[in-house]
């Protein structure tokens, strides 16, 4: 009795390119299209990793504008309460002015020792 397909043995073989820029065989397939084909993919190719880089690089300068705003912000709303409260307590209003400036240096030290979503102090 014999069996279809005994002793035959098929290889296959899958190649598979991620990125900008194609695998060198079909680049040269592209130059067989267009000669200067390959130098357009390149050059499109590099002008991408510019622009990605150029982003990148934006997006942290943002952040960090974004971080000391914040604690500028922070910080002037920190030194009003502190004299809002100095006010308060020189006026006769001692309980009010213990009560906001208290308020306010816990709010200060609990922000300062608060780890943010990732388990990082901020």
């Amino acid at each position: 009795m014999s069996v279809p397909g005994a002793g035959v043995v098929s290889v296959g073989m899958r190649q598979i390119t991620t990125g900008p820029i194609p695998a060198g065989s079909e680049m040269q397939i592209y130059k067989e299209v267009q000669d200067d084909l390959p130098d357009r993919i390149m050059r499109m190719a590099e002008a991408s990793s510019e622009t990605e880089r150029r982003l990148r690089e934006r997006n942290q300068i943002f952040q960090l504008i974004d971080s000391l705003a914040r604690r500028l912000i922070a910080l002037i709303a920190f030194m009003f309460a502190i004299g809002v409260s100095f006010f308060l307590i020189k006026w006769g209003h001692d309980w009010a002015g213990t009560t906001l400036a208290t308020a306010t240096v816990i709010g200060v030290v609990v922000a300062l020792v608060k780890k943010d979503g990732d388990g990082k102090t901020e």
